[in-house]
């Protein structure tokens, strides 16, 4: 039997390194079964446009009062143990091999979407973190979520244009500042329907800027989907 020199170095290199779980350190997966069972699937009684936690009606106070430009928010899991150890392993300590499990997890989250997006746009990276980091994390998902739900990814539609510094720590309304218009889209047909795919998120600034931003340019709607949001 022929095997080419990739599998077989994979192989080898699965023999000697093998996976362990990025949570628990089990051997054999990168996150483990038991692991992703264990995941804490976001509270069904959240907003239907920026996700925060409601007890009654379908959007919060907020959002009914000022709607924000994200026409439909949809989060995979609560910003847990789990779920962050799995995201800074891909965001920080660079294990991209466990983007495809993630985006998985998201896209069966996404199934049972009543309205498919024309297209997907992970939230661009600024070219300048692009560089350090190697590779855009939004882009490592929404390349399963694609595959998964048959539409199409595009990054050539939106680009960041500041470098914001991290955002950690800051209150709502100094990261809704840092990030006006950091965001440029190219003119759009009308009538567009788009899903933003983010890892993570906490206020929504980010995809909120996005959105409106894409609906300057044009589109009709603007979904976001998030594997995980801090409560």
């Amino acid at each position: 039997m022929n095997i080419s020199v990739a599998p077989a170095v994979e192989l080898a290199l699965d023999l000697l390194f093998p996976a362990h779980c990025v949570h628990c350190g089990a051997n054999g997966e990168l996150l483990c079964e038991l692991c992703v069972l264990s995941l804490t699937p976001y509270p069904d009684a959240s907003c239907s446009k920026c996700g925060e936690p409601t007890h009654g009606p379908d959007l919060c106070d907020r959002c009914a009062a000022d709607p924000p430009a994200i026409t439909r928010m949809s989060v995979g899991y609560l910003f847990d143990d789990i779920a962050r150890d799995a995201i800074h392993a891909l965001k920080y300590d660079d294990i991209r091999a466990i983007a495809p499990l993630l985006g998985t997890l998201l896209s069966e989250y996404l199934i049972g979407l009543r309205r498919t997006p024309d297209v997907i746009i992970p939230v661009p990276l600024h070219s300048g973190r692009a560089r350090e980091r190697g590779f855009n994390q939004a882009e490592a998902l929404s390349t399963r979520v694609g595959e998964l739900l048959s539409v199409p990814v595009n990054t050539d539609i939106l680009r960041r244009t500041i470098n914001i510094p991290h955002q950690a720590g800051l209150r709502r309304e100094s990261r809704e500042r840092n990030i006006v218009d950091a965001f440029e889209a190219r003119k759009l047909p009308d009538g567009m329907h788009i899903m933003l795919i983010d890892d993570v998120t906490t206020t929504d600034s980010t995809l909120e800027e996005c959105a409106r931003t894409l609906k300057a340019a044009g589109a009709a709607r603007v979904d976001a989907a998030v594997f995980a949001k801090e409560a």
